[in-house]
């Protein structure tokens, strides 16, 4: 998990249509919760600006523009 969420907070920064779930689906990491919803600690694990675009990889700061 932690190494997915690396890899996403990276790629994530880079691409602005990048899909969290999609990605830790295809690391192997379960992205649903027992009763079928999606398991909201694939994005708790994520660092977002407030505008929900993800912060520079390493920090709390909001992307560059």
């Amino acid at each position: 998990m932690n190494v997915m969420w690396v890899a996403a907070q990276v790629l994530g920064h880079a691409d602005p249509k990048f899909d969290e779930y999609e990605f830790a689906e295809a690391c192997g990491v379960g992205i649903l919760t027992r009763s079928g919803h999606r398991d909201g600690s694939i994005s708790a694990g994520l660092r977002k600006a407030a505008d929900g675009r993800y912060c520079r990889p390493g920090t709390w700061e909001a992307p560059l523009d």
